[in-house]
Formats: C-alpha cells, sequence, structure tokens
C-alpha cells in the first residue's frame, strides 16, 4: 500500500465512505490510525517520521509519556519496505547504495550501504506490570544536529556525543559499566568514522575506558532498514541477552582508517562473540540530523538448578495422527 488509491479498499472503510474520499484515507499518515481503530487502541497514536531515525524517536516518545505517567502501555513500531524500483536506482546513482549490494561496514572497501526491509515492534510497560522482561529502559533521549557548515544531510559527531553523554548522565549511568555498544553504522564513507569518533569520544576517550568495548552494527547483516533501523536494533540487542552471544559484523576484512585509530579500546566484532548480558547502548540518527540515543539494563534472572519442574506441573496436549482407524 502506498499514498494514493489502493488496490482494493478495506470493506469497513466502504460501508460509510464513499469512492471519491478513499484515497485520503489511504494516506501515510492514518496508518498508526487504521492500527489504533482495529484494535481499539487509546491514547497517543502517530506517525513518526524522521528518516532513519524514526523509530528511534518514536521509541524515546513513548518513553517520555512513560515517565510523565500519560501512559501504562506503548508499542512502538519500525517498518521500512522498497516495493518500487526506481527508489533503489536512484539511491545507487546519488551513491548513497552500494553498486556491489554489499553492505561493509567499517570497511575500507565500503561504497555505501544496502536497503534492508523489516517489521517489527517492542513493547513498553512497567515493570511491575510485566509478565515477561526482556530488558529494562535505564534512558532514551533524542536532539538534532541544527545548522551544520557541511550541509544539512552531514552528520555531526559533537551532537551525536553529546546526546550519549547526556544520554548517560541522566541515568546516572557509569559509561565505563557499558559492556556493548550498537552502532547505527550503515557503510557510507562520511557517516561511520564521524559516529566511530562520536563513540570513543562518548565512551572512551572521556571517562577514560582501558577495557575493550564490543561493537556492533546490525545494518551489515541485513542492511539499513532506514526508519525501522532504531527498533531493529532494539531487536538485535535483546536477541543478544537471550543467547549470551553477539552476532558478528559481516564483510569486514580490514577496517578503514579513519575507524582504525579508535580500535581499541573500540572492538568490532567480526566473528560471533560470547557476551554475558549488561548495560547496552544502540544509536539511531537520520539523514536529516535527529539522533535518538538508548541504554538497556537485561533482566537479570535467577536460574536454579530445579527451575524447569515448574513444567511438570503443567498439562499437555499431545496430537497424535495417523492415515488408517487401527493406527
Amino acid at each position: 500500500m502506498t499514498d494514493g488509491y489502493p488496490e482494493e479498499a478495506q470493506p469497513d472503510l466502504r460501508s460509510y465512505l464513499s469512492t471519491g474520499i478513499l484515497p485520503m484515507f489511504n494516506m501515510k499518515s492514518f496508518h498508526s490510525s487504521f492500527i489504533s481503530f482495529v484494535f481499539d487502541f487509546k491514547g497517543p497514536s502517530m506517525i513518526v517520521d524522521t528518516a532513519c531515525s524514526g523509530s528511534g524517536t518514536a521509541f524515546c516518545l513513548a518513553m517520555n509519556d512513560l515517565r510523565l505517567g500519560h501512559i501504562d502501555n506503548a508499542i512502538v513500531c519500525g517498518t521500512h519496505m522498497t516495493f518500487e524500483p526506481f527508489l533503489l536506482q536512484m539511491s545507487q546513482e546519488l551513491g548513497i547504495c552500494s553498486p556491489r549490494g554489499v553492505s561493509a561496514v567499517l570497511d575500507e572497501g565500503a561504497d555505501g550501504y544496502v536497503k534492508g526491509e523489516v517489521v517489527c515492534a517492542v513493547f513498553l510497560q512497567r515493570r511491575e506490570m510485566a509478565r515477561r522482561v526482556y530488558a529494562s529502559v535505564r534512558s532514551a533521549r533524542m536532539n538534532i544536529d541544527g545548522h551544520k557548515t557541511g550541509g544539512m544531510f552531514m552528520p555531526l559527531s559533537e551532537s551525536q556525543e553529546e546526546l550519549m553523554v547526556d544520554t548517560y548522565k541522566e541515568a546516572n549511568v557509569d559509561p565505563l559499566e557499558l559492556t556493548y555498544f550498537e552502532a547505527h553504522c550503515t557503510g557510507t564513507k562520511v557517516g561511520d568514522p564521524l559516529e566511530v569518533k562520536a563513540i570513543y569520544n562518548a565512551y572512551c576517550k572521556g571517562p577514560g575506558r582501558k577495557e575493550p568495548l564490543p561493537l556492533g552494527v546490525l545494518k551489515s547483516n541485513m542492511g539499513h532498514a532506514e526508519s525501522g533501523s532504531g527498533t531493529a536494533s532494539i531487536i538485535k540487542v535483546l536477541i543478544s541477552y537471550e543467547n549470551d552471544c553477539i552476532p558478528p559484523n559481516l564483510n569486514m576484512t580490514k577496517m578503514k582508517d579513519e575507524c582504525a585509530v579508535y580500535c581499541p579500546p573500540l572492538m568490532p566484532i567480526v566473528k560471533s562473540y560470547p557476551y554475558k548480558p549488561g548495560l547496552a547502548a544502540i544509536n539511531n540518527f537520520g539523514i536529516g540530523g535527529v539522533n535518538a540515543h538508548i541504554i538497556l539494563e537485561p533482566n537479570y534472572k535467577l536460574l536454579s538448578s530445579d527451575g524447569l519442574r515448574i513444567a511438570q506441573t503443567i498439562p499437555r496436549i499431545v496430537n497424535i495422527c495417523g492415515r488408517t482407524q487401527q493406527s
């Protein structure tokens, strides 16, 4: 479904709308309203579009409303789907996307990013109301670069660094206790070195880090999901928590010199990395200059040797299938 007249109008709309108004109800502006209409959701319902940081920004807005006590639950969605080949062709001709179709994040041979597609969501609620806790949000903030001499579409390392510092200071988090950083890095020649510099200054140089800081990059695995990249990165961190392992960054054979100067203490993950869950930071920034930064803390579970015995008291349904009456 794209802006304009749909191939098939929704049955519930046909009942009370004339065909002449239907194109208006297929605008992107109403996508969130349709979902809230179908599920009877209440409270704030909106589309957040800050380009590549859209879902990260939406996450910050949801956290603000939770903190203010305006809501008790929130569903933050991130989606990106490319239906028109023209967009891919235009991006390649502009030098934004890799002509090889290879997402080589942080690699010296990186020549642009690869578009990825996602439809994902995370559910936020107060911890005392949760039935299952994957992680807790320690802090989530956003800012914008403002005026930049390099132009509106040029990332600003200083602005990202400032946001990172403000985010962990707000939550009274010691940056030296961070055990994992999930970067936004997309594979562009300019954006990656500027972000790595910001990470280094905020979490390594400033606080005086000596220990390695693992650096993950989801976009090397699945491409850049643009507006859905923030929630996709959050889910990657949660999966890493669940599996005690950070998946490797692919296609990095030799790190580009502009990034290598910050390693160590930054440590890009190039093979499956055994990981004891701890504080993790997620960076998300958009081409228009809107930045979002999130710090998560894992749910430290208390395991016991007889923890699985709870299943012994639960009734089970056993399905048996046979082709003959005898079987």
